[in-house]
């Protein structure tokens, strides 16, 4: 049974809704951001990795991601019915929560693509199977949507399980369809069981929706799949008694077409009303375990037995965890193991989840390279465990982990260069062995090991950009950074605050141009460009042609801005020109800049530039290049800037780049002063207010006060906002009522 967590899709839904106070637009849409390596599972479509084409294995990877590649790295390849098992595993995981990874995140949704397209599912969803069958009844009917996620009644947690699965939804679809078949579409007999049957699923997510009971004088099969129907809404809705004595009274009925599966719901009725509590009652499921005894032994009910013993695998987790977890990681790890591969993998998760005791070594690895926390304990766990087995996934863990100043690094690296080409591990043990290069200083090395793993098409995605990450850290030059810098995204995350699914994109046709290999900036090169380098090095930045225009365009905008922050006229005079070129709206505003005569009206002249506009910042953004025109507010709360993640993003590994070295401080300085200049409302605020007070006849400071005033509604705001906002919305009423700006401006914020 999967149960979700509803903490955050609750937040996210009161943030979206009560989007009013300063605190709460702090916290609103953003735009989409690109995203360069995949953290929860592997790159799409999943069947290759499930082929054994595993990449770089990172930690954070979900649990049955690094079941498989463990798998792989001990010498058990899937067969080809394994490896669509599961395939199965992971399309129910993903399905029910439009594309979140299980338990995680949003990480499956990517421009122009539908879902199930993007992630290279080839099973269609139960629900759409059913969508298409009430097309035949109701035929205009295109957003009808069925939620399965059902909350947990009475639990403090807020968690959901699936409460309709997808084997409801095909048998309502094959039922329907063999109605119709024997009736006839208008027949009363299939219209009266249509509309109970999407009674019975206003259950799957809530409510209690039980049908009336049939007439006497009902068509023999239809009063039976009525009853069934009854007997199906009281189990969803949670009224486990009714359920089970109705499904038990089924099964006594010769006449009943749902005779045979009556007995094995009445043990799914057992279970779930053992297990939806905040503590297991055993005595329920020792119950559902006898009565499942029966059900397998039993050979006329062989068709069920599949699925019968499943739910004996799920009752046993419960009742006898250990010697469960004991049988399960046999045949997880038995070729061949493809009829029960799946339920078995789901069970080990459960395991898994309750952080167990590591006693064999297929829960130690998986548990100890997923940690996060304590990573020197794993690590010298994992070179033990190195040490006395000397299997692959051990040696994979401790390279992960290890750094080049440990002790017995350099019998970890002798290992790993042993590593063949043809091995699942080599691109792992090959990334963190030119890592460990990089660490240790050997740059020349390093790029000569790099040369083959660079844009080579063979490996997904996210390799590449990881290892374009380490090219670009043992960069010589400027020309060098800027070449490794730019990768291409493996997506794009839409914000989290935004209705999950494919539709959410239709409305952003600017994204189809980043679905076909189009690259950006990565975030360790953002995190150089913001940080690591000085203004006069960022405007040679903007006039390189080794990146596109379109980025050229966004480092020209920070150098313009930077300059002005910086006082620093001579760049500002520079990058004018190049960024007239690359933003044409901005032409009449930058020509009054340079017009001006004296330092403070130029000063101003800025200022006035900067209010006017939302699009310009002093840091490149880890989001999209912003879509709105430069002058308009953007929806998605992407105007000016806020607070600098400066001690949070700011390179560790600095000091690798050398030949930035001499000009360090100089970046140190200048990033010091924009910090010092604090959230742009502020700052803009505050600078156009005192050129009110010394110009008050200045023809631009109702228009200026007025934006003034819009920065602290429409960008990121701190504590201290609401004193700008109040002082540049009083001056404005005061000085100039009468001005049309002034009436523009009805409160502060």
């Amino acid at each position: 049974m999967k149960y979700y967590n509803k903490i955050l899709i609750t937040v996210i839904v009161s943030l979206f809704i009560l989007n009013i106070s300063h605190t709460l637009m702090a916290c609103s849409p953003a735009p989409p951001e690109p995203s360069f390596t995949y953290s929860l599972h592997p790159d799409f479509p999943l069947e290759e990795f499930a082929k054994g084409n595993l990449g770089i294995i990172k930690p954070t990877y979900a649990k049955s991601y690094l079941y498989v590649a463990y798998r792989y790295m001990m010498g058990i390849p899937f067969n080809e019915e394994e490896q669509k098992s599961i395939q199965s595993l992971w399309i129910d995981r993903t399905l029910p929560l439009l594309g979140m990874s299980y338990g995680d995140d949003i990480e499956s949704i990517i421009v122009g693509e539908k879902v199930k397209e993007k992630i290279g599912l080839k099973k269609e969803d139960p629900k759409e199977i059913w969508y298409a069958a009430r097309k035949n009844i109701i035929k205009n009917e295109d957003n009808f949507y069925i939620d399965t996620m059902k909350e947990i009644q009475g639990d403090e947690n807020y968690n959901w399980y699936e409460n309709c699965l997808g084997d409801s939804f095909l048998t309502a679809a094959k039922t329907l369809n063999s109605l119709i078949e024997k009736f006839g579409i208008k027949s009363d007999e299939v219209q009266e069981w249509f509309q109970i049957q999407d009674k019975v699923f206003q259950n799957c997510p809530k409510g209690e929706f039980i049908p009336d009971y049939p007439k006497t004088d009902n068509n023999p099969q239809i009063k039976a799949h009525r009853i069934y129907q009854i007997a199906s809404a009281n189990f969803y809705s949670g009224q486990f008694d009714a359920a089970e004595k109705m499904f038990r009274e089924i099964a006594k009925d010769d006449s009943s077409p749902w005779k045979d599966i009556s007995p094995y719901l009445v043990v799914r009725t057992l279970f779930r009303k053992a297990t939806l509590k905040k503590e297991i009652d055993k005595s329920i499921l020792t119950q559902a375990e006898d009565e499942l005894k029966k059900l397998i032994a039993n050979k006329n009910f062989v068709a069920i037995h599949p699925a019968a013993q499943r739910l004996m695998n799920s009752i046993k987790v419960r009742l006898y965890p250990k010697e469960r977890l004991e049988e399960i990681v046999q045949s997880v790890l038995s070729r061949n193991s493809e009829n029960n591969l799946k339920s078995d993998v789901a069970d080990l998760i459960w395991f898994l989840d309750k952080n167990i005791e590591k006693e064999n070594d297929l829960v130690d690895w998986i548990l100890t390279y997923k940690m996060e926390e304590n990573k020197e304990e794993a690590l010298n766990h994992s070179i033990e465990k190195w040490e006395t087995t000397s299997s692959l996934p051990w040696l994979v863990a401790a390279l992960s982990k290890i750094s080049i100043n440990h002790p017995k690094i350099v019998k970890l690296i002798e290992a790993g260069e042993k590593i063949k080409k043809n091995s699942p591990a080599f691109l792992s043990v090959s990334y963190h062995l030119i890592r460990l290069m990089i660490e240790g200083g050997k740059k020349n090395e390093a790029i000569i090991k790099l040369t083959p793993f660079i844009d080579n098409p063979v490996f997904p995605r996210s390799s590449n950009n990881l290892f374009l990450s380490l090219r670009m850290r043992v960069a010589d030059n400027l020309d060098e950074l800027l070449k490794y810098s730019i990768r291409i995204p493996k997506l794009i995350i839409p914000e989290i605050e935004m209705p999950l699914g494919p539709k959410s994109f239709k409305f952003f046709t600017e994204l189809k141009e980043y679905s076909s290999g189009r690259v950006l900036f990565d975030y360790d090169s953002i995190n150089i460009f913001n940080y690591l380098m000085p203004l006069n090095l960022l405007k040679k930045i903007a006039i390189n042609n080794i990146i596109p225009d379109y980025l050229r365009k966004e480092i020209a905008k920070i150098v313009w801005v930077r300059s002005i922050l910086l006082d620093n006229e001579d760049i500002a005079k520079e990058i004018t020109p190049i960024l007239q070129n690359f933003v044409p709206d901005l032409k009449n505003d930058l020509d009054a800049y340079l017009s001006e005569t004296t330092k403070g009206g130029k000063k101003f002249a800025a200022i006035f530039l900067l209010l006017r506009s939302p699009g310009l910042q002093p840091f490149i953004s880890r989001t999209l290049p912003r879509f709105t025109p430069i002058q308009k507010i953007d929806d998605f709360r992407d105007n000016w800037w806020g607070k600098s993640n400066y001690e949070k993003d700011f390179p560790k590994n600095y000091k690798e780049f050398t030949f930035l070295e001499n000009i360090r401080d100089t970046a140190k300085k200048e990033l010091d002063k924009l910090s010092s200049l604090g959230v742009a409302p502020n700052y803009l605020s505050s600078e156009a207010i005192n050129w009110a007070n010394k110009n008050p006849t200045d023809l631009r400071i109702p228009e200026a006060l007025h934006r003034a005033v819009q920065t602290t509604r429409y960008s990121l705001a701190d504590g201290e906002t609401s004193k700008f906002s109040k002082a540049a919305f009083k001056l404005l009423h005061g000085k100039y009522p009468n001005n049309e700006w002034t009436n523009k401006t009805k409160y502060w914020y």
